[in-house]
């Protein structure tokens, strides 16, 4: 069944088709000219009425029952409408898969509708339906094939034009993460779950071109049709101009998402901008806000305050509207990485609306992501005093403790007990809840000299092809990276391929099981007794695979945003000083490699530290950090994350619906539940 908020949405799509539906009422002639003469006509038409009033009652379990009973044991021509109908009932129980297969069937049983206005209106309806269905699924593959087909049996409104763009975008995302599992892509970005992409969808031959600039270009024309019919619509504005940028069309992209800003200002009837404070220096142009490149600049002020929440002029509060709230933080989060000045411009506004939210009494979930973002923004901007700044007004504002610790997402509830470097902290060295992780770290301790063999032999003979920074972390020098998990997932190309007979066959089950994925948390993770095959690359390490395969049980169980890796900052290289994602997870370093003179170290907070050989220094890298190797040498650790040790298994599945729940809402927040 679906949850309670779904169903609502449902309920509310419903109302609006049970008026589209009072247009095929003709249809009930049809039927019933189709049953003249047969015995049992009657009874058929009694049913279906008996269907449609359960439909109009809302019963909707009743009517798909109802209409199931009719299609079983009668025959009678025009069975497309009262499987149309099914569908809807579907739908509103959130078996979305029985309403894809019941609109797609509705619309396949009408063929000709040259002649037919009627027909014509049933067959456009249900692919919109169906292609809605397939997009609340994921099956973007089979939603932008239906929202295709539809366009070519009616006029296309601005709404069916935006739902085709936005299922293309969310198919050429979901590609992108096909490729990410078969190993030819693996990035993962450090936010705090709230990336833009969608599940992926079964591919077949006649399935629509997987060209990522194909894709991209069409998706791209699709929201120009929906802006171009309806140009006041604020999320066809804001998806247009944002997938413009992705594509390149910068320029363009900037004029479009220009002018939606500039109407919103006009409709805050005087309200200001979200603005950060900056200090008085006034010398550097180059950041003031002015447009000459086609770019937004962040809005300057002086004075005290930093991002505040700022209300409408005659009292009524910016930010009341969430839909145009989300909108600025879908550009902002997808921007982030190529036009961060655009993006700042956007999260400021989010940061405003959201912040009004909050005070006016409504929840705000957001926050954190927010100002996390809006930092990371300015920092790729060069304005390191606005990403200051922003931290300041985050603090001030009661969304973080301190400017120390400001991860995209903290835990809600309660504050889970923190340092900088637990493993120096008393009260958390004697915490009976921290017992598992000192486990581990001797465990860690006790196995370095082996570690340090197996990654020095691999190194030394493999010369793997290493992992870069796409975060640009690092400001001077090189940030290099063997992963072995990222993101909570086993690499494909680490755990699989070649068995240790090099014959290059693979245990698919070993596979199914070792993947640390939320896909598979019903594989039995204590069942290991059918390795008789060890995946490639990994049985060159056989002792820290026992350790992986010991943290998997429990502590890296499910994790999100957990990764397992061996970190290599080469000489001369400096991190520059950032936070990671959440403060959910901790972070264990285990020095393999470590320059002799001048010594590699590590800030957190105010505190820094040196490794130290045989020694595992544990991090909570939610707080500020960054990172120093001055010497001629490779500073390598081998680092693993793990739960924080306060959160309960009710808690872990509380952050995992967090992420889970970004990762659909926000990969998702391109579907077309809405109707115009």
């Amino acid at each position: 069944m679906a949850s309670a908020s779904t169903t609502g949405s449902i309920v509310a799509l419903l109302a609006a088709l049970l008026a589209i539906y009072t247009g095929f009422e003709g249809w009930a002639d049809r039927i019933d000219n189709s049953l003249e003469g047969q015995q049992n006509g009657e009874d058929v038409l009694r049913l279906i009425a008996q269907g449609d009033e359960f439909l109009s009652q809302k019963d909707f379990a009743q009517a798909a029952k109802t209409y199931i009973d009719v299609l079983k044991t009668h025959a009678f021509q025009h069975q497309e409408v009262v499987i149309y109908n099914l569908g809807l009932a579907f739908a509103s129980l959130g078996h979305h898969r029985n309403a894809l297969s019941s609109f797609q069937q509705a619309a396949d049983m009408i063929v000709d509708v040259r002649m037919d206005p009627q027909r014509r209106k049933l067959k456009s309806e249900a692919l919109v339906m169906a292609g809605e269905s397939a997009s609340r699924i994921g099956w973007w593959e089979r939603a932008v094939r239906a929202f295709q087909e539809a366009t070519g049996h009616t006029h296309a409104s601005p709404t069916l034009w935006f739902n085709l763009g936005s299922s293309l975008i969310n198919l050429h995302q979901s590609l992108q993460i096909k490729r990410e599992k078969a190993g030819q892509h693996t990035e993962d970005t450090n936010d705090d779950g709230n990336t833009i992409a969608a599940p992926l969808s079964s591919s077949s031959s006649s399935s629509p071109s997987s060209s990522s600039s194909s894709l991209m270009d069409r998706a791209v024309e699709s929201l120009k049709n929906a802006y171009s019919l309806s140009p006041q619509n604020d999320k066809f504005a804001a998806y247009y101009g944002t997938t413009l940028i992705t594509s390149g069309r910068e320029e363009e992209g900037n004029r479009v998402l220009e002018r939606w800003m500039e109407k919103e200002l006009r409709n805050d009837d005087g309200a200001t901008a979200t603005v950060v404070d900056h200090d008085d220096d006034d010398s550097n142009d180059d950041d003031d806000g002015d447009k000459d490149d086609g770019g937004y600049g962040h809005a300057a002020s002086k004075g005290e305050g930093g991002l505040k929440a700022s209300n409408q002029q005659k009292g009524t509060q910016v930010g009341s509207d969430g839909e145009n709230r989300a909108l600025h933080m879908y550009v902002g989060f997808r921007l982030g990485d190529v036009q961060p000045r655009i993006a700042a411009r956007h999260l400021e506004v989010a940061a405003r609306m959201e912040l009004a939210a909050r005070d006016s009494g409504r929840a705000s979930v957001q926050l954190s992501s927010i100002f996390y973002r809006l930092g990371r923004a300015y920092r790729a901007m060069g304005d390191l005093d606005a990403e200051k700044e922003c931290y300041k007004s985050a603090v001030s504002q009661g969304v973080w403790t301190s400017t120390e610790q400001r991860p995209g997402y903290l835990f809600p509830g309660r504050a889970l007990p923190s340092s900088p470097f637990p493993h120096i902290n008393r009260t958390l060295k004697n915490d009976p809840k921290f017992h598992d992780v000192w486990r581990l770290v001797s465990m860690l301790e006790d196995s370095s000299e082996e570690i340090e063999e197996e990654f020095r032999r691999f190194y030394s003979s493999r010369h793997p092809s290493l992992h870069e920074d796409n975060e640009n972390i690092a400001d001077h020098g090189s940030w290099r990276q063997l992963i072995f998990a990222r993101n909570g997932r086993l690499l494909p190309q680490m755990w699989r391929g070649a068995g240790k007979d090099g014959s290059g066959d693979k245990s698919e089950r070993m596979n199914s099981v070792l993947a640390n994925d939320a896909e598979n948390r019903g594989g039995n993770d204590d069942d290991d007794n059918h390795d008789e095959k060890a995946p490639a690359l990994i049985e060159d390490f056989p002792i820290t695979r026992q350790i992986l395969m010991f943290m998997r049980k429990d502590l890296s169980s499910h994790l999100p945003k957990g990764s397992m890796e061996f970190s290599i900052l080469a000489s001369s290289s400096h991190l520059r000083p950032h936070c990671g994602p959440s403060n959910h997870r901790l972070r264990l370093h285990l020095p393999i490699i470590l320059p002799r003179k001048p010594v590699a170290r590590i800030r957190a907070g105010k505190l820094t530290l040196e490794w130290e050989k045989g020694k595992v220094l544990v991090l909570d890298d939610s707080y500020d950090h960054e990172v120093w190797n001055e010497s001629q040498e490779d500073r390598v650790v081998l680092l693993l994350d793990i739960w924080h040790p306060h959160l309960s298994p009710e808690d872990r599945e509380q952050v995992r619906s967090h992420f889970d729940f970004a990762t659909s809402s926000w990969r998702t927040s391109h579907s077309p539940w809405g109707r115009t």
